[in-house]
This record gives C-alpha cells, sequence and structure tokens, in this order.
C-alpha cells in the first residue's frame, strides 16, 4: 500500500487533487475541496497501486493545475 503526505502547498485553497497514471492519461480525484495546512495523508487508488511512477495533479481554486512526479512509496512530498 503506498501512502502519500502532502504537507504545504502554494496556490490559492482550497485544492483537488489527484493521483495519475505517469502518462497523466488516468487521474482519480483524492481529495476534493482540500484546505491545506493541516496535512493529509491518503492511500494511492487501487487502478494505480503497486505503480512506483505517478503524477500528482493539484488544482487550485483559481484553476491553476500543478503536476509533482512521485516515484517512491510511502514518500512526504513537501
Amino acid at each position: 500500500m503506498n501512502i502519500i503526505t502532502i504537507t504545504s502547498i502554494s496556490g490559492a485553497s482550497p485544492y483537488d487533487i489527484y493521483v495519475c497514471d505517469i502518462t497523466n492519461t488516468y487521474c482519480y480525484l483524492v481529495s476534493g475541496s482540500t484546505i491545506l495546512p493541516p496535512l493529509i495523508s491518503f492511500v494511492v487508488p487501487p487502478p494505480l497501486e503497486g505503480v512506483t511512477q505517478l503524477l500528482l495533479k493539484l488544482i487550485d481554486s483559481n484553476s491553476c493545475s500543478k503536476f509533482y512526479y512521485y516515484s517512491c512509496p510511502n514518500m512526504v512530498l513537501f
């Protein structure tokens, strides 16, 4: 089970947080209308569970998107 933790982010909250495959073809919403801080932790959704390379797509309230490459399980991103 891969757990991702986000402790902070820049932009305008709230955020929608997606986990995507490395090609950004398949994306799954893991948290909507999220306000950071405090930190948020979530399990990688089953379709992408076990994959070692992912993209995190974060969309803020201004519809600005940021992408973060993720390659290690159980890693704190920020």
